[in-house]
This record gives C-alpha cells, sequence and structure tokens, in this order.
C-alpha cells in the first residue's frame, strides 16, 4: 500500500476504528451459516466456508453461488466425510431445490432437515 493511500485511511478511520478491505474478512470458524463470497462479473463464487458450514434444506439460495465445491475442498478444518457428504447434498439442492419437498394435493411441506 502507498504512503498516500494509508494517510487516507488514517484520516477516515474513527476512534477505537480499524479500517481494512474486504480481501482480509474470512469466515469465523464456529460460524454455522456464513460463508466468504466474491461478485464477479458471472455472479457470486464462494471463496472459503467455516468446517462448521451448515446447509438449510432449500436449493434455491445454493443455485445463485457457484464454486462450492472448490469452497469446500480449500477448507482444511472439515473431515473428509463431511465435506463429501456436503458437496452431495449442494448437488442434489442446486439440481433440484425443492427436493425435501412433499406434496399432497395443493399442500407442500418441507421437512426440516440441517444437513
Amino acid at each position: 500500500m502507498h504512503p498516500r493511500q494509508r494517510e487516507k485511511r488514517a484520516e477516515l478511520g474513527r476512534f477505537n476504528e480499524r479500517l481494512m478491505s474486504f480481501d482480509r474478512l474470512t469466515p469465523a470458524k464456529n460460524s454455522v451459516m456464513y460463508s466468504t463470497v466474491r461478485k464477479g462479473q458471472d455472479g457470486y463464487r464462494v471463496i472459503s466456508v467455516p468446517p462448521s458450514l451448515t446447509l438449510f434444506n432449500t436449493g434455491e439460495d445454493y443455485q445463485l453461488i457457484s464454486g462450492w465445491h472448490s469452497a469446500l475442498d480449500s477448507c482444511p478444518d472439515m473431515a473428509a466425510g463431511r465435506r463429501g457428504y456436503l458437496k452431495e447434498q449442494l448437488d442434489l439442492l442446486t439440481s433440484n431445490p425443492d427436493a425435501y419437498v412433499t406434496s399432497t394435493g395443493k399442500l407442500r411441506t418441507r421437512r426440516p432437515q440441517r444437513l
């Protein structure tokens, strides 16, 4: 970083506040629902996931983001079995967002499931 940029950031910061760029953010180790994503020209891409990542059984949100497999592969603290299971479930949910929905006539119910 150039000295002028450092000076400008120092001017912008308030008492007990530290400014930083978004590329320094990483998911909290104990977070279950958050991942780090980056927005590009082709949409959102997952950069990293926490080892405690939990999926919820609706695929609509997971369809909009690419890079799940590579983010899971690069998570060093996640067990291989868990990683494989999450990949299978993400593939299922992105190909069929209603994979856990049961329809009886006009009544649709979603089987509650945390993955």
